[in-house]
């Protein structure tokens, strides 16, 4: 189990980056990649490795009582800590502003002073076009299409950060406002172009 988890999560990486297989399997490809076989591979190793581990005390003559429940507690705790990285921690967001320093000229005697203030970045106000899920999938970042993806009801053009329509294993077409609020704050994406809103 733990040699085939292993050697699938190499194949499907290849294929996730090379296009081995074509785009029409990407996302199913991407989906055990990154959610499956990891846990596999996991799960497998914490059965394998402590088997040979315990072997290994046999024959050095230090397999005790104590040893066995250490070896169960390291386990136990790998396991649980892999489990609890993959399923339930999210990365904290960081509070970041978006200032943009202009040089503006005061009124007064000195002409020649200047003043720095800060202004903030505006949202982006969003395009005219009302799109659905199924007009949204065409802008997938295939076959010379832009890359749209909605974010809180907003379609926005990422054509330059999603690479033949796929970045961080998220594709372009897609509504991926719960990936987005996961790990960025919503002042992030404001800074690209919006092209309209969700229906």
């Amino acid at each position: 189990m733990l040699l085939a988890s292993v050697l699938g999560y190499i194949l499907t990486g290849f294929a996730m980056t090379k296009g081995l297989l074509g785009t029409q399997y990407v996302h199913q490809i991407t989906e055990l990649h990154t959610k499956h076989l990891p846990l596999l591979m996991i799960f497998s190793f914490s059965i394998h490795t402590p088997y040979a581990i315990h072997l290994a005390f046999k024959r050095w003559r230090i397999w005790n009582g104590f040893t066995k429940i250490a070896l169960i507690a390291a386990y136990v705790l790998f396991f649980l800590s892999f489990l609890f990285i993959d399923l339930v921690y999210k990365k904290p967001i960081t509070t970041t502003t978006n200032a943009i320093p202009s040089t503006v000229q005061p009124r007064g005697e000195d002409d020649d002073a200047t003043v720095t203030t800060p202004q903030t970045t505006q949202p982006a106000t969003p395009g005219n076009k009302t799109f659905t899920l199924s007009e949204l999938a065409q802008y997938n970042g295939q076959n010379g299409q832009p890359a749209y993806v909605a974010v809180n009801g907003v379609v926005y053009n990422l054509s330059t950060i999603f690479a033949g329509g796929q970045h961080k294993y998220h594709f372009a077409g897609r509504d991926l406002t719960n990936e987005f609020n996961s790990r960025h704050t919503p002042a992030q994406i404001q800074k690209y172009p919006s092209v309209g809103t969700m229906r």
